[in-house]
């Protein structure tokens, strides 16, 4: 029997990068890497949206015990299966900003945090 060679392989070896396969780790600042929203690279920035969640210390405390204290971030851009395609290293990272969400009364909305991280360098 010939080998079918039109078969589909998962993952395939050109697989579009997909916005959301990725996570955030981040060394020196303890932040979940699941509560991590939305991230947003800039050339001299970060900005990342954080999820509040009850049982957690609030983004803000966390923030405030490494006030003036550098660490990593690494941003991992995954395939299908979970697996590093690629990966970049933030070093040297300083919390700029911190912006607490608007509440409202009339919205369902979940409670985030943005973060603007600024940094020495990117490997």
């Amino acid at each position: 029997m010939k080998e079918n060679t039109n078969a589909i392989k998962a993952p395939f070896e050109y697989e579009p990068m997909r916005q959301k396969r990725f996570v955030v780790e981040f060394d020196g600042l303890d932040i979940q890497s699941w509560r991590i929203q939305t991230v947003i690279r800039d050339k001299n920035k970060i900005t990342l949206k954080i999820l509040e969640l009850i049982a957690f210390k609030d983004t803000i405390d966390i923030v405030s015990e490494h006030h003036h204290k550098k660490f990593n971030t690494t941003i991992a851009f995954l395939d299908p299966t979970g697996v590093t395609v690629r990966e970049y290293t933030y070093i040297g990272c300083l919390v700029k900003k911190v912006v607490l969400c608007k509440l409202d009364m009339s919205s369902d909305d979940l409670i985030t945090t943005d973060l603007e991280i600024i940094f020495d360098k990117c490997k």
